[in-house]
């Protein structure tokens, strides 16, 4: 499950944030909603339904699954990596029918061969996200883990000391993805604070 680069993404982000500053500095709190409104051009939100209800199933955050997502795909259903990662949370087909043999997934609602339909991508994703939480610890393992496997970080925190930041920097990719998706989840929190339900 690797986070894709978006040459263009960055760009548009950085432009919708300088102009919401800029507009921000000249018009004052008058136009903190319309801020808002323009940042989250920058952090969209998609297939919320999904989302809501697949969290809600796994007892995961929603926005943290907006913010892997964000970091994983842009939003975009049919990306596909290199290893064979599919879709908007970049499941691997394996991971996807491991979930389903641990119970994880119902197999009969769901399929591993389906990974480029939104919905089925998120409730394997929501169902990893969970997987990891009870090998897991904090919310940063569980990150850091959607990049490097559970196993991976598991032997990263039997033999190191410290926190899984501090660890994961000998581990350049995971470093990067770790702190990718923690910045996108603080800003899905900002923007979205009264949750999915009321985004609109």
């Amino acid at each position: 499950m690797r986070a894709h680069g978006c040459g263009g993404c960055l760009l548009r982000i950085i432009v919708c944030v300088l102009v919401a500053g800029f507009i921000w500095q000249l018009f004052g709190a008058d136009l903190e909603p319309y801020a808002k409104k323009a940042e989250r051009l920058a952090y969209p939100v998609s297939y919320d339904e999904a989302i809501l209800a697949s969290s809600e199933r796994h007892n995961v955050d929603p926005l943290l699954v907006c913010a892997v997502i964000k970091c994983e795909s842009n939003w975009d259903p049919s990306v596909s990596s290199d290893a064979g990662a599919c879709g908007l949370m970049q499941l691997m087909p394996e991971t996807a029918e491991e979930l389903i043999r641990q119970g994880y997934v119902d197999g009969s609602v769901y399929s591993a061969d389906a990974l480029y339909d939104p919905e089925t991508n998120i409730e394997f994703g929501c169902a990893y996200l969970e997987l990891a939480r009870h090998e897991l610890g904090s919310t940063d393992e569980v990150i850091a883990s959607y990049n490097a496997g559970i196993g991976k970080v598991k032997e990263w925190l039997a033999f190191g000391t410290g926190s899984i930041s501090e660890l994961s920097q000998e581990y350049p990719e995971t470093a990067t993805y770790l702190k990718k998706v923690q910045n996108a989840y603080e800003r899905y929190r900002a923007l979205y604070t009264e949750g999915l339900a009321a985004k609109a």
